[in-house]
């Protein structure tokens, strides 16, 4: 299961690994909504996400860290800073492929500090949140690896979130007590080198 839709840019290079080591195993892949109560009802053997869970029910496997950072347009004023302030997004529209509860960014450094949006967009598609920023329509946070063309094309400006920069690390959480076939293992392999 993922959790995070930005997931699907890196996901289909491991299930095609893992296609290719173990043909026979039947592989599936969706969005994961609840991950405590999916793990347990078995609707998923692994659920990857960035959020940290704290649960002596699950396992929690570090897969690999990279820089989350504020992308804007590259001719947004933004732009030309070196470090986001939660004041530049007044008046703006936010975009985030998931809910305003659930959007880490937005919960910790947006409202805290009394920033009145123009609006919070929810788009769970991350090409299509992309595409927005790209023509000016809003702005958004996604890990770098993720725009490194966007970037290096210069259809996408990114700016650093705090001094030193935001880590979001990558996690596979599954049952503690559950018994895995090497398999599973095999995939959590594959995962911590995705960016690689």
């Amino acid at each position: 299961g993922m959790h995070c839709v930005i997931s699907y840019q890196w996901l289909p290079k491991i299930l095609n690994q893992m296609q290719q080591a173990y043909p026979k195993v039947l592989l599936s892949t969706g969005n994961a909504h609840r991950i405590k109560k999916e793990l347990l009802e078995k609707t998923w053997d692994i659920i990857i996400t960035v959020i940290p869970l704290k649960s002596t029910a699950l396992d929690t496997i570090s897969l690999f860290s990279d820089e989350a950072v504020l992308v804007v347009h590259p001719d947004d004023p933004i732009a030309r800073k070196k470090q986001f302030s939660p004041q530049d997004l007044k008046g703006r529209k936010y975009i985030s492929p998931t809910s305003r509860e659930m959007d880490r960014i937005y919960n910790t450094m947006i409202h805290p500090a009394g920033v009145q949006l123009e609006g919070f967009w929810t788009v769970e598609q991350p090409e299509a949140v992309l595409s927005l920023v790209r023509e000016g329509f809003g702005v958004t946070v996604f890990p770098k690896w993720a725009l490194l063309q966007d970037l290096k094309a210069g259809r996408l400006a990114a700016v650093s979130l705090l001094p030193g920069g935001v880590q979001a690390t990558w996690h596979a959480v599954r049952l503690r007590a559950a018994k895995y076939p090497l398999y599973h293992e095999r995939f959590i392999g594959f995962c911590e080198t995705a960016l690689t």
